[in-house]
């Protein structure tokens, strides 16, 4: 009887485990990514990556899982010329679009172009100049490699109703917005960007693992204090998931430059959202 008992325990603890590895419906292979354009972390050291070309999300084990509880301080000098000389190219040629540690490991990983750059004016961002198809992860504070993601665990959704490609608006092609920041927090990847609905600035969430059958996406109002008048065209910028008093909230930050406060329970499927402005750091900012 306590063979029994012990045996149906474990498969108890087995099927637990197993029903909680976000990696059990990935696939292997690899992903046909077109741009890193956003990089952020879920659990269990999976990168994800919006890939704002494609109009989607992947989510890629890294197995770079192993806990980092040193606390030395990240210093790498001259990065671009060390990227140049890792990629065989000038460091002037070298780009990075984002950058993303990993909470477990506390290594850093990079989205990065090469042979692309064309200059920088005030309002283009590195995603307005060149895709990135180059993922970096300097190891230890220090080692640079370029990760491979040719036969990796991965999974991926796309993000819908996204504005077609080479659709203009005041910063150029509008499709180069469609995803402008992700992040994970509990359970879903909030993604922010552009959408083609009416008011084109739009909030989607996302459950993780991908589910596309529940992606909800809300339209979002804001007042613009520099530009005096309420704007639904300015995609958020920059943002994070936090919480006021026990209730989930988005800080997220605007073009010139607006910080807006809003209550995830408003970010409903279908729903136009007015943010809440809190602070105004003004214009010619990025």
């Amino acid at each position: 009887m306590k063979k029994l008992i012990s045996t149906a325990l474990m498969l108890c603890l087995c099927c637990f485990a197993f029903a909680n590895d976000l990696t059990q419906n990935f696939v292997t292979g690899t992903p046909k990514i077109k741009s890193m354009t956003q990089l952020s972390f879920a659990p269990e050291g999976i990168l994800l990556i919006g890939d704002t070309k494609s109009s989607a999300l992947f989510a890629i084990a890294t197995n770079d899982k192993t806990p980092n509880i040193g606390k030395k301080k990240l210093e790498v000098h001259n990065i671009e010329a060390k990227l140049a000389a890792l990629l065989g190219t000038k460091k002037e040629e070298i780009m990075i679009h984002d950058m993303v540690v990993n909470p477990i490991s506390q290594n850093v990983y990079l989205a990065v172009s090469r042979g692309q750059r064309r200059g920088i004016t005030p309002w283009k961002l590195p995603h307005d100049l060149a895709d990135a198809t180059i993922l970096i992860r300097v190891k230890n504070g220090k080692d640079l490699e370029e990760v491979s993601l040719k036969n990796v665990k991965y999974s991926q959704v796309a993000i819908p109703n996204p504005t077609p490609l080479k659709t203009k608006y005041w910063r150029g092609d509008a499709r180069v917005d469609v995803i402008t920041d992700i992040a994970y927090a509990n359970g879903t990847v909030y993604v922010a960007g552009l959408s083609n609905e009416e008011f084109i600035s739009t909030f989607r969430k996302v459950p993780f693992p991908f589910n596309s059958n529940k992606i909800t996406a809300s339209t979002l109002e804001v007042y613009h204090g520099a530009h005096g008048k309420y704007e639904t065209k300015a995609p958020i910028r920059a943002f994070m998931p936090y919480e006021i008093k026990g209730k989930s909230h988005i800080l997220a930050a605007y073009t010139c430059t607006p910080l807006v406060t809003i209550p995830t329970e408003k970010l409903q499927n279908g729903k136009h959202v007015k943010g809440r402005t809190v602070a105004e750091l003004g214009m010619r900012n990025n």
